[in-house]
């Protein structure tokens, strides 16, 4: 289930998500209807998360988890995302 909007750009939206099953958050990057209409833009949209999956520890880079087609609806899962939005935990310092 999508929860809270992180973040939006041209290419796609990500949210936070509960995973219930690992009782962890994850974030799930949902593309726009722009990548949603083109097929080679969707490519690019999987492309992007195999390339990130490869990059297995690096402190700057959210590691892609899971990601697939199915009907012409694309998305990719990462790893590691907090409770809540980093803003909402920097007002409380």
């Amino acid at each position: 289930m999508l929860s809270i909007l992180l973040g939006a750009g041209t290419y796609g939206r990500v949210y936070r998500v509960h995973d219930p099953d690992l009782h962890c958050y994850r974030a799930a990057k949902i593309p726009t209807d722009l990548v949603l209409a083109n097929a080679d833009l969707r490519g690019e949209f999987l492309s992007e998360a195999r390339k990130l999956q490869k990059i297995d520890d690096h402190p700057n880079v959210v590691r892609v988890v899971q990601a697939g087609e199915m009907t012409g609806t694309v998305a990719l899962l990462r790893n590691g995302i907090l409770p809540r939005p980093i803003a909402c935990i920097l007002a409380q310092k």
